[in-house]
């Protein structure tokens, strides 16, 4: 068990920190391998945190505290929809930010389904500790 956690700690600390040790660019935009690279790490983080949990995310057992946020995020969501039609922005930065905010939601909807389960501390530690090496590096 000791290994398998070591072993989660090292994957999810490489997850963490290379977006943020990525500096490679290429134009338009600057930011496009970092958030590939958060994209691909998050997701693993979801992945590997779910797979240890026993709790599934569903709307009746989400908690008072995630409704707020997802309904935020909605918000955001239609004004990042609407701003090509009213500010002149281009449609491919409108998709952009959706595309960012519909993830935000899946790392929202995870965290509260965690946030259920009997793992809460593992799941921090795991959390916590691979974005402490990350700053770290």
């Amino acid at each position: 068990m000791i290994l398998q956690g070591t072993l989660m700690t090292l994957v999810l600390s490489i997850c963490l920190a290379l977006p943020w040790l990525l500096t490679y660019t290429l134009p338009p935009s600057s930011t496009f391998f970092n958030q590939v690279a958060a994209w691909a790490g998050w997701g693993l983080l979801i992945v590997l945190l779910n797979s240890r949990t026993e709790v599934p995310v569903s709307g009746s057992r989400l908690g008072v505290g995630a409704w707020p946020m997802l309904c935020l995020l909605g918000l955001l969501g239609l004004a990042a929809a609407a701003s090509p039609l009213t500010n002149g922005q281009p449609a491919s930065l409108a998709w952009s930010s959706i595309a960012i905010l519909a993830s935000a939601t899946v790392v929202l909807l995870a965290g509260a389904a965690l946030a259920q389960g009997k793992r809460q501390r593992q799941a921090l530690f795991y959390l916590f500790v691979p974005l402490l090496i990350a700053g770290s590096l």
